[in-house]
């Protein structure tokens, strides 16, 4: 796999991050009821896990978008996880549990971890210290490659 990665020339983080406290703020103003603990909780799920992929897909198309420079290739490598295109009941689930082909293969989600990036200090050197568990901070990060 990190032949795949080594076929590209030039590479860029793109990432949207979350303030948690202000999310908690936020949200308990609309939910009073709800606990600090449950919404914290909530940032990785549903309504929230929601937020932080919208956020991160809309950084990634606007970087896109504005990219100046021309290329042949590009290939985005995403932070955590594995491909979850294909994971709506509408597309009949991944092939690849079937040992298929993807359906899909120049949008398929290659994980950054999976070619072998240690995000932790890629992200470390950009800047963004990452908090495991996540406190205060949350990110959506991935690698834009171009050849």
């Amino acid at each position: 796999m990190d032949q795949e990665l080594a076929r590209f020339s030039r590479f860029f983080l793109v990432y949207f991050g979350l303030n948690i406290d202000d999310y908690v703020a936020a949200t308990q103003g609309e939910h009073p009821d709800w606990s600090d603990e449950f919404i914290r909780d909530s940032v990785h799920v549903g309504v929230g896990q929601k937020t932080m992929e919208d956020g991160y897909l809309t950084e990634l198309q606007a970087f896109l978008d504005t990219y100046p420079e021309p290329y042949e290739e590009k290939r985005v490598f995403w932070c955590g996880g594995s491909c979850n295109l294909c994971e709506n009941p509408e597309d009949g689930g991944c092939t690849h549990d079937d040992k298929e082909l993807c359906r899909r293969p120049e949008e398929i989600h290659y994980s950054m971890e999976a070619v072998g990036i240690n995000v932790d200090e890629t992200v470390k050197k950009s800047g963004i210290e990452l908090e495991w568990p996540p406190v205060h901070w949350t990110y959506r990060i991935g690698l834009v490659c171009f050849r």
